[in-house]
């Protein structure tokens, strides 16, 4: 009869601490805990929309490194995995069945998608920089730099002078290399800041994080912010 009345209070037990399941995540500089609504979700939905979703990591991360020597050591085959991993773990995904979850990830597979081939076209126009014109949605808009990258490395580097400044200009020539590896320095820069900065705005912005958060409101009850 104790066993069974010891079995009956840790079920109970159970019971009441499943209903009340707390879930804490981190946006930013702020620290978020609530109560598990279990009618319309569970942890692991919960862990995809916060992981998947509100905290998306590779989000319009230009490939290239800041230096000449890392960036020529990429490995195309490593990026393009990574990312079709990143496209198949979202389209997998557990979410709640609300219609606006499966819109939210289609929309999110479209820009990983799109990423991956902006990616995979910098690390080509490394070698071959007319590569670039052959991208229809970046071609006009990055016209201006897509020449300079074309240009010899005198012009590269004159231009790079021209629009970086002495400061960064002198940097380069203070190395001592060749004018065609500074000139591939500076093509460097040039595919990381002006034509990525640009051809990245073909990606789509994330502007689905309200309806994300007026959604979890839903999901999520009693919720308590920390912000430091």
């Amino acid at each position: 009869m104790k066993k069974l009345l010891v079995f009956a209070l840790l079920l109970s037990s159970f019971f009441v601490h499943g209903q009340n399941e707390t879930y804490s995540w981190q946006e930013g500089i702020c620290f978020y805990e609530g109560e598990i609504n279990t009618e319309l979700t569970n942890r692991e939905q919960l862990d995809n929309i916060v992981g998947l979703l509100l905290n998306p990591s590779s989000y319009n991360q230009p490939v290239f490194r800041l230096q000449l020597k890392d960036s020529t050591h990429i490995r195309p085959e490593k990026v393009k995995r990574e990312m079709e991993n990143a496209i198949k773990e979202l389209e997998n995904a557990q979410f709640p069945k609300a219609t606006m979850w499966d819109s939210i990830r289609k929309i999110r597979v479209t820009q990983l998608k799109r990423e991956l081939e902006l990616k995979m076209l910098g690390i080509e126009a490394m070698k071959n920089p007319a590569i670039l014109k052959t991208d229809k949605k970046t071609a006009k808009s990055c016209k201006k730099t897509i020449a300079i990258l074309c240009s010899e490395p005198a012009v590269i580097l004159k231009e790079y002078k021209k629009i970086y400044g002495d400061d960064a200009y002198n940097r380069i020539l203070n190395t001592g290399y060749s004018e065609k590896v500074m000139a591939e320095m500076a093509s460097i820069d040039f595919l990381r800041y002006e034509w990525w900065n640009t051809a990245s705005k073909t990606i789509g912005e994330i502007n689905y994080m309200s309806k994300v958060n007026q959604e979890l409101k839903k999901l999520i009850l009693n919720w308590k912010v920390e912000c430091h």
